[in-house]
């Protein structure tokens, strides 16, 4: 896990927010070598993402539906709009958008 890098892909944000088409994704890059994996897709703007405090998970602002996800941090391939195993809501109808993720002091996450 040294050195990887993970990110979120915001393409369509504008359709993502205004139509729900949940094109946004998770994706997870070896920097040594380049690889690109494809961690969670299904999200409606993917905007921010954090590693948990016990880095086991990745935690995901998805703007669109107000919301944060936790996501296992082996997971490959998960489409959330499945609820899988390895994804869960974290967050829920949250006042606004939730928009880039920090992790704070004792646990926190701010958004």
């Amino acid at each position: 896990m040294a050195g990887t890098r993970w990110g979120t892909t915001q393409e369509a944000a504008l359709l993502d927010v205004l139509e729900q088409s949940a094109t946004g994704r998770v994706l997870e890059v070896d920097p040594d070598t380049g690889r690109v994996r494809v961690v969670a897709s299904g999200f409606s703007l993917a905007n921010g993402i954090a590693l948990s405090h016990d880095e086991r998970s990745l935690l995901v602002a998805e703007s669109g539906r107000y919301r944060v996800w936790r996501i296992d941090i082996g997971a490959d391939r998960l489409d959330i709009r499945a609820m899988p195993p390895g994804a869960r809501i974290l967050l829920d109808n949250l006042p606004g958008f939730p928009d880039n993720l920090t992790r704070g002091a004792a646990g926190r996450i701010w958004a």
